[in-house]
C-alpha cells in the first residue's frame, strides 16, 4: 500500500460552514492528510453542490463523508469510534496547538466562518484548542485553519 495513500483515524467536523469553497478546500486538504471522514453538519454545502465539486478538484469523490442535522449526533458516533473531539476556537480557556499532545484517533471540529463554534459545542468537546497568533485580527480562514491543524496533527503522529 502506497503510505501516501494511507488513511489516518483522523475526522474534521464542519459545523454550519457557509462557503461552498472553504468546505471544497478542506475536502482537497483533507485527501491530502488521509483524513478518514468527514462529518457535514446543518446547512454546510455537501459535494453535491458545485462550488464544494469546483474548489474540491475532484477530492470529494475520494474523500469520505456524511451529512448531519445536530452536531450532537456526531458526537455520539465519535464517541461511540472512541474518537477524541477538538474544538477549535480563538479563546482563552483553548490551549495552544504546539502544546498540546494529539490523541489518536481524532476529530477537528470547525465552526461557522463568521460566528465560530456555538458554546454548547465547546463545551461537549474533549479539547479546546486554538492556533497561536501574532497578528491584531486575530483570526484566520477556516479551510486555512483546517490545513494548520491538520498537517501540525499528522506530524505529531509520525513523530510518535
Amino acid at each position: 500500500k502506497n503510505p501516501q495513500t494511507e488513511k489516518q483515524p483522523l475526522f474534521i467536523v464542519l459545523d454550519h460552514l457557509r462557503s461552498a469553497f472553504n468546505v471544497g478546500s478542506i475536502f482537497r486538504s483533507a485527501e491530502c492528510l488521509g483524513v478518514e471522514h468527514i462529518y457535514l453538519v446543518g446547512y454546510t454545502p455537501s459535494p453535491e453542490d458545485l462550488g464544494v465539486q469546483k474548489t474540491s478538484m475532484g477530492t470529494s469523490q475520494i474523500v469520505s463523508w456524511s451529512t448531519h442535522d445536530h452536531i450532537k449526533d456526531v458526537f455520539d458516533i465519535l464517541k461511540t469510534k472512541g474518537v477524541k473531539s477538538l474544538a477549535l476556537e480563538t479563546s482563552d480557556e483553548a490551549e495552544d496547538l504546539y502544546q498540546f499532545d494529539c490523541p489518536k484517533p481524532a476529530a477537528i471540529i470547525l465552526g461557522n466562518e463568521r460566528f465560530g463554534l456555538e458554546p454548547n459545542v465547546i463545551k461537549q468537546a474533549d479539547h479546546l484548542l486554538q492556533i497561536p497568533m501574532l497578528g491584531q485580527k486575530n483570526s484566520l480562514n477556516v479551510a486555512n485553519t483546517f490545513g494548520i491543524v491538520g498537517f501540525e496533527i499528522l506530524r505529531q503522529w509520525k513523530t510518535q
